[in-house]
């Protein structure tokens, strides 16, 4: 089994790779979110990421920042506590022990925890129906974002 990589030392998650051009990846980009300071939201169209982890992906939104990737959202529907649970130790397989964290401001979370770096920070989120935002009740989320260069 591989030793787990420190969170600055990975390079992205899944098919994508931090700093990665916009450009490189717009044939399979849906839609354009812009939140602000430049940053914008897609939803990733592509074949390459039906499955993570062995895990049925069901959603993957990127962001890019100055048109580079900087973030990755990926969606995973329905699972349960034990479900959560074997992902994460796989999770954990790849970026070693998860931190628990809480965020008062995100009401809805069941389940979260995060690997942060000085440049880099993923984290594990399970969402109930209590979730603010309609499009994450029921689904785990799987996050990573790089800071800008």
């Amino acid at each position: 089994m591989a030793q787990p990589v420190p969170p600055d030392e990975h390079k992205g998650l899944g098919v994508f790779t931090f700093g990665a051009d916009l450009s490189q990846w717009e044939e399979q980009l849906e839609g354009t979110l812009q939140i602000s300071y430049g940053q914008k939201y897609f939803d990733y169209q592509g074949d390459s990421m039906k499955t993570m982890y062995g895990l049925k992906v069901r959603t993957v939104n990127v962001g890019f920042l100055h048109e580079k990737l900087n973030y990755i959202d990926i969606y995973f529907k329905g699972l349960d506590e034990e479900g959560f649970m074997a992902l994460l130790k796989m999770v954990e397989q790849d970026f070693g022990p998860a931190e628990v964290f809480e965020d008062p401001s995100e009401p809805g979370v069941l389940n979260s925890y995060r690997w942060k770096g000085a440049k880099k920070s993923f984290q594990l989120l399970r969402y109930g129906k209590g979730a603010i935002d309609w499009d994450d009740r029921d689904m785990t989320i799987l996050m990573a974002q790089a800071a800008p260069n």
